[in-house]
């Protein structure tokens, strides 16, 4: 989740999404996939994260 949305992988991040994949999950600096995410993928995960309740 966090390469696909730090390299711009839209399809791929859609499709891990989908899956069930967590897009809060912290790596070992501390970000999420919202924190290094390209604009357009930033925009699919603040969407999402609106609605969803972790």
């Amino acid at each position: 989740m966090h390469y696909a949305s730090e390299k711009g992988h839209v399809t791929c991040l859609q499709m891990l999404l989908e899956a069930g994949g967590r897009y809060d999950i912290k790596d070992a600096d501390g970000k999420d996939s919202l924190d290094l995410a390209t604009p357009t993928c930033r925009k699919i995960l603040e969407k999402l994260s609106k609605f969803d309740i972790m």
